[in-house]
């Protein structure tokens, strides 16, 4: 990856719906190697996506923590956490997962949150926030 596949992707990280013209104009590259850079690159980029405005929604953002009991078994620990991070995947309000070792954290947009929805078998505790905003970057 070189320079122009950073600047590239990078305008596509605020904007993805920018046209292989737009962004030749943009960087001042021709737009014959703006598309021969963008297949190069396209295996490294997931998806293109939408950001709502949740607000406008009446929708609220949280934090959700869930601290996962550890069990004797490691096994027993990675099933409970994949079985909760799939249920979470499928589940309406669901902006984005992640999980490290011991917590699975999601970013939920909610009219209201109820703690006992996600009191999933081995989550040990559940926390959540609200968040005055959010934006992806």
């Amino acid at each position: 990856m070189n320079e122009k596949d950073e600047k590239i992707i990078e305008l596509l990280r605020k904007n993805s719906r920018l046209s292989i013209t737009e962004i030749s104009k943009i960087l001042g590259i021709p737009d014959t190697t703006v598309h021969y850079r963008m297949k190069k690159i396209n295996d490294i980029i997931k998806k293109y996506t939408v950001v709502l405005n949740y607000e406008k929604l009446g929708l609220n953002l949280y934090l959700l923590r869930m601290e996962i009991e550890k069990y004797v078994l490691e096994k027993i620990t990675k099933e409970v956490i994949d079985n909760i991070y799939n249920d979470l995947s499928g589940k309406k309000g669901t902006v984005c997962i992640f999980r490290s070792e011991e917590n699975i954290f999601a970013i939920m947009a909610l009219k209201e949150i109820s703690v006992e929805e996600f009191r999933y078998p081995g989550v040990k505790n559940v926390e959540y926030l609200l968040l005055d905003s959010y934006d992806v970057i």
